[in-house]
């Protein structure tokens, strides 16, 4: 579902701040937004979304926008949560979790092992590499 933004949208020489401050007309991002035919987009956009159920989708500029800030200012949603952070943040959940039922050894009250770290370090080895990126996920919500 889509609801078109045309016309709520605030032009840019209506945005005034309430300190008293404009937009610089000159400024790379206003620029930018001035030159993209918004309207024509967002028809475009709006056929995208077919159904009337559901919840609707963000606005055009706002998708749009956010992409083109994130490839010109060469940005990653990702820069924030490195490697380091999600290895702890890993170890943290792990050390709170409770083994399921089902993973308990039943002589015992320790977890069960898996089979591959019969090594005797207690570590799977890699079975391979795991890419994550929930940054655009394609969804059929009716």
């Amino acid at each position: 579902m889509y609801k078109s933004q045309k016309d709520h949208q605030i032009a840019f020489d209506d945005f005034n701040q309430s300190c008293g401050m404009q937009l610089d007309m000159s400024n790379q991002w206003v620029c930018l937004a001035r030159s993209i035919p918004w309207g024509r987009l967002e028809e475009k956009y709006a056929r995208m979304f077919p159904s009337k159920k559901g919840c609707p989708a963000k606005p055009l500029r706002m998708a749009l926008g956010a992409l083109i800030i994130q490839k010109r200012m060469n940005l990653s949603d990702r820069k924030r949560l490195d490697r380091e952070f999600m290895e702890a943040a890993n170890e943290l959940f792990l050390a709170s979790a409770e083994a399921t039922p089902e993973h308990q050894d039943k002589k015992s009250s320790k977890p069960a092992t898996h089979p591959a770290t019969e090594s005797g370090n207690g570590v799977a080895p890699n079975a391979g590499t795991a890419i994550l990126d929930a940054t655009c996920s394609p969804s059929n919500i009716n």
